[in-house]
């Protein structure tokens, strides 16, 4: 099983389409800060996020697994390993299918 460090619905937006979450449903809230990475969702169903802003205790957060980049399915830090829970990452790209 694996840790759900921000159970959210990975669907809910806000009206500007941003994903977002409550912080008070984070299991630590002081870890969660812009360019933290987290696992958020459910245990069955769930994504590596990166938090963007947290404002009036509502988090607004961009997915960052399988889909952010066809060829690296897990963030990376800012030295290019593999990015551990609440570690800030680059937002750079970390692979040539990022680039575009």
């Amino acid at each position: 099983m694996i840790y759900i460090d921000l159970p959210a619905d990975l669907n809910l937006e806000d009206d500007e389409g941003r994903n977002i979450a409550r912080l008070t449903d984070a299991v630590t809230a002081d870890t969660v800060t812009p360019g933290a990475v987290l696992v958020a969702g459910a245990p069955r169903a769930w994504s590596w996020a990166v938090v963007e802003d947290v404002d009036s205790g509502v988090i607004s957060r961009r997915a960052a697994g399988i889909g952010a980049c066809q060829g690296c399915a897990v963030p990376r830090n800012e030295g290019g390993s593999r990015a551990r829970q609440s570690e800030r990452v680059s937002r750079e790209p970390v692979c040539d299918r990022d680039r575009g």
